[in-house]
């Protein structure tokens, strides 16, 4: 019996998906960039606003001396990027210049940062941010844009941040110039580390000592009268002495209780950060010991 001939067809495959196949709806989260609650867009948008009617709003005053600048440049970096910042801020309007100026690589980076922080101010979507963290310095949000900083887009967009906004001055400090900010003011010494008394005070208040006393100062397991004529106890105390005459006595006990250490809380509101030893006086701390009112060196343990 002849037979025909039989195709026996095979059941086609079930559909293949593979990595990257744009029919495939799958959520990405990109590190570093979140969803902006409703409680920073509205900070960000009122930093960006005064930002905008005033760029320089986010420099500190200028209390130190100022060198020339000239065409071969300068060496005071904090006098070149004041005279490129003049640029960035007649131009806040202009966006495409503006655009430009954020993403070129010559010029100072915080000129190059306002810019793009002027950009972000001329934006109405302000949903999505990008996320700072510093174990020192903490976490916040900013809007990137151009090829600034991180840190220094930080600062800028968070200006009225005691700390966030020394951030902006990181090359500045490492040149060797100073800046101290507390939360009724920001100032710049230049070269010279002189403090105003109310960053002492209010840098004095809020470290992770508990303190007592106004121009003496003591930590518990002391008292004003030991301070001031530096009398001796069994443990031993740790005296500081700032520049605006203001004297500190530290108890070991106070001391070892700290979840932070005393001088980074302190160095925090300065930049740079770790010159705290330069802004006291007679630039030196020392250890009373028992008995008379002898003094060692010990600046080891505080700087």
């Amino acid at each position: 019996m002849p037979f025909g001939r039989l195709d026996i067809m095979a059941k086609p495959p079930a559909e293949v998906r593979f990595p990257g196949d744009r029919s495939r709806r799958k959520r990405v989260r990109v590190r570093g960039i979140k969803q902006a609650s409703k409680e920073i867009q509205q900070r960000l948008e009122r930093s960006l606003e005064a930002l905008l009617e005033n760029p320089e709003s986010f420099l500190p005053e200028i209390l130190g001396e100022l060198g020339k600048v000239s065409l071969f440049g300068s060496k005071d970096p904090m006098a070149l990027t004041l005279h490129e910042l003049k640029a960035v801020s007649s131009k806040r309007n202009d966006i495409r210049w503006l655009k430009k100026r954020m993403s070129k690589r010559s010029g100072g980076d915080v000129s190059r940062s306002l810019a793009g922080s002027l950009v972000a101010a001329s934006e109405e979507d302000l949903t999505t941010v990008s996320v700072f963290k510093s174990d020192v310095y903490g976490n916040a949000s900013y809007l990137k844009r151009g090829s600034g900083r991180p840190g220094h887009l930080v600062g800028i967009q968070n200006f009225n941040h005691p700390r966030l906004r020394l951030l902006v001055w990181d090359d500045h400090a490492k040149a060797g110039q100073y800046f101290f900010s507390w939360d009724g003011g920001f100032v710049f010494t230049g070269f010279e580390p002189a403090p105003p008394s109310e960053w002492v005070q209010w840098t004095l208040g809020n470290t992770s000592v508990d303190l007592q006393g106004d121009s003496c100062k003591w930590s518990a397991g002391l008292d004003e009268e030991t301070v001031v004529s530096e009398s001796g106890t069994a443990d031993g105390w740790l005296k500081l002495e700032f520049s605006d005459g203001t004297r500190v006595g530290l108890s070991p006990t106070a001391l070892a209780k700290t979840e932070e250490p005393m001088a980074r809380s302190m160095a925090v509101s300065m930049m740079p950060p770790n010159k705290l030893g330069e802004v006291r006086s007679p630039m030196d701390s020392s250890a009373v010991v028992t008995g008379s009112p002898m003094t060692t060196e010990g600046s080891s343990s505080i700087t």
